[in-house]
């Protein structure tokens, strides 16, 4: 637990009302402006991540369809290859 005393080293017993009600006045004051220094730091969020998130998505997929295109490209070339006549084999009938 946390112990704050007021700052002026003064016998509170001698002082008067109105000085101990204003050291407590500067005080709170002192502590809210601490705090809003704390809370302004977290004044933004962020949605970046969302973002990624579709870019990335969107990317995978790019990617997963150049490899079906090129899937079917690759057979195609092998399928006009087969088509080919050999003019290096010998024929042995």
């Amino acid at each position: 637990m946390k112990v704050t005393a007021i700052e002026e080293a003064q016998n509170i017993s001698s002082m008067k009302v109105d000085e101990l009600v204003g050291s407590l006045q500067t005080f709170e004051l002192a502590v809210s402006e601490r705090s809003e220094k704390k809370n302004k730091s977290i004044a933004f969020v962020s949605n970046a991540d969302d973002e990624e998130l579709q870019n990335d998505m969107d990317t995978d997929e790019s990617i997963s369809d150049a490899i079906v295109l090129l899937g079917r490209k690759f057979n195609k070339v092998l399928r006009r290859i087969d088509r080919r006549p050999r003019t290096n084999v010998k024929n042995i009938s």
